[in-house]
């Protein structure tokens, strides 16, 4: 039924992000449903590139400033007449909001938020970004819904931008899929020389920012080798690259540790690993966590706001321990190598790609 409906999805570009592989899955979920589906980016840059259905259109704008691009952008979703346009990230959203206004398209403009608002907001250097934020307090109050990825960046939104709640729903990211499920891993393979070993491993996804605060991870790793030999991979790239390797020097853990940058596919390690863990200070719904739970994996994570939470309910499904806590973090790494949590899998299915496709094609039927 949805053969002739077309969604437009602005974003930035296609990095590694978690919050750019779940756009990607959404598009390609709306296109195994048979909806046209034409993304709008600032930059046609990135890894995920590589993932979308073949289907699936990109229109690269000329500006590469994001909020030079409103009169563009307005131009662009005038010309494909789209039934939805869905916007991701917080900079980006309110170009769409920006030129929704100017082009008539308000009505039928939802915008997704993947994290906590406030903390990006305290942590954001780029000025262009800073009013960007503060914009949505003005702007946001236009748009037909604004979707949250977790109850938690629900509250957030409500409480940064004073927007009214019923304006905003709660959809789970598309994460889970029948060949995540599935996920094997190919004997062939050479993953990483730790998992040659007989040590347990420790893997992090997550890339190498201040919001990830791989340093409490390090740090309670450093714990958790006095007692077991073990080794520990962070996946991921970031500007705190260079301050992780010293740190790893210093904290004399630079034999057991590596950090082999972004991976395309984490799969492979996350298989492998002894134990996943999450160290973040904050997050909005972490992919990692679960694709953890897909993959059946034991997880230890900080119970930080929001979504390991909501995702692990409460700590039924992995460890939670307080944040930048090293004591109860390495203690959480303990448990969650020595046991395994029961239907992680079972509870993964509350995030599959379905689920959300679903949920946003309610939209389809009634934007203007």
């Amino acid at each position: 039924m949805h053969n002739k409906k077309t969604i437009a999805v602005v974003m930035h570009d296609f990095r590694g992000g978690g919050a750019e592989r779940v756009s990607v899955s959404l598009c390609n979920g709306f296109a195994a449903e048979g909806i046209i589906v034409k993304i709008i980016v600032i930059n046609n840059i990135g890894p995920m590139i590589k993932e979308l259905n073949k289907t699936i259109q990109v229109i690269e704008l000329n500006n590469t400033r994001t909020l030079l691009s409103i009169l563009e952008l307005r131009s662009v979703v005038k010309k494909l007449k789209p039934n939805l346009v869905i916007s991701h990230m917080t900079h980006v959203n309110i170009a769409a909001c920006i030129s929704s206004l100017l082009g008539g398209f308000s009505e039928k403009l939802v915008i997704v938020e993947h994290n906590q608002m406030h903390k990006n907001y305290e942590v954001i250097d780029k000025q262009s970004v800073k009013i960007a934020y503060w914009l949505t307090k003005i702007l946001y109050k236009y748009v037909y819904k604004i979707v949250a990825v977790s109850e938690g960046v629900k509250v957030s939104v409500i409480d940064f931008t004073s927007v009214n709640k019923s304006k905003i729903d709660v959809i789970y990211n598309p994460v889970v899929n029948e060949s995540l499920l599935e996920y094997q891993l190919d004997p062939k393979k050479k993953v990483h020389r730790f998992f040659n070993q007989k040590q347990p491993v420790f893997v992090c996804v997550g890339s190498l920012t201040i919001q990830k605060n791989h340093m409490l991870f390090m740090e309670a790793f450093k714990e958790v080798r006095i007692k077991i030999d073990a080794k520990a991979i962070i996946i991921g790239e970031g500007p705190l690259r260079l301050d992780l390797e010293k740190a790893a020097v210093n904290l004399g853990i630079k034999n057991d540790i590596d950090l082999p940058g972004f991976v395309n596919n984490p799969y492979d390690y996350m298989k492998k690993a002894s134990a996943i863990v999450l160290s973040s200070s904050w997050e909005g719904l972490p992919t990692v966590l679960i694709e953890s739970l897909a993959l059946s994996k034991s997880i230890v994570s900080t119970n930080c706001v929001s979504g390991p939470d909501e995702i692990l309910n409460s700590g039924e499904f992995g460890v939670l321990t307080r944040v930048d806590n090293v004591d109860e973090f390495a203690q959480g790494m303990h448990k969650a190598v020595n046991s395994q949590q029961q239907n992680l899998r079972s509870r993964a299915l509350d995030f599959t790609v379905a689920n959300a496709v679903e949920k946003f094609c309610r939209y389809l039927n009634h934007a203007q």
